[in-house]
């Protein structure tokens, strides 16, 4: 967040044209949003994802979805289309590719019976590539900038049901501010598909 945000800011500065959106899911988020939806008015979208996976859930986040979309539109016909284009580093972060965002991939393809990786967002693959350095195997990584994520999201790019879309997305975006049932599920199914000997968490400060 702190190296996203003057980005973030200086576009907003540079063009009128430029909107911002800023899922208010982490606390981190929830601020960098407050913050320059204060200093420009009408041009940051906010939309929250819901802490439960559960009917209700899905059914408000497809209502949040449609709202964004709305949103998006309105701008579009106000300034004559956003955005530079489907090229975008959001494109190749979706992808799961690495590219200026700082998405990273795996240096080599992780094994079985070795470390996961437990941890808020990781800007690059350093971390994982320190534990390589010291000679260990990674089995995965689980954080909301990891390559698996990346994958998961790329899946729901063809998906227009917004309902289907809330649905696939609360499937994929288990962070630690979900429900703790459906946290602890996610993460006991990733430690059966990586099949680790050992975990880290990698605990960074302010993050939920």
């Amino acid at each position: 967040v702190t190296r996203v945000l003057p980005e973030d800011e200086a576009a907003l500065r540079r063009s009128t044209g430029d909107v911002l959106i800023i899922p208010s899911c982490c606390d981190a988020m929830r601020r960098a949003g407050d913050l320059l939806a204060a200093e420009f008015p009408g041009r940051v979208a906010r939309p929250t994802i819901p802490r439960m996976h559960d009917a209700r859930g899905v059914h408000a986040f497809a209502r949040t979805l449609d709202l964004l979309q709305a949103w998006l539109r309105d701008h579009a016909a106000a300034e004559g289309g956003i955005g530079p284009g489907p090229d975008t580093a959001a494109d190749t972060w979706l992808r799961g590719e690495p590219g200026d965002d700082g998405c990273f991939i795996y240096a080599t393809p992780p094994r079985p019976r070795g470390i996961f990786v437990l941890s808020g967002p990781l800007s690059d693959a350093s971390f994982v590539a320190f534990l390589e350095e010291l000679g260990a195997t990674v089995s995965g990584v689980d954080s909301c900038t990891s390559p698996d994520r990346s994958v998961q999201l790329a899946a729901l790019d063809a998906v227009a049901d917004l309902e289907q879309l809330a649905e696939g997305l609360l499937t994929s975006i288990v962070c630690p501010r979900r429900s703790s049932s459906d946290r602890a599920a996610h993460l006991t199914q990733r430690w059966d598909e990586c099949a680790p000997s050992a975990v880290i968490y990698a605990r960074q400060s302010f993050c939920d």
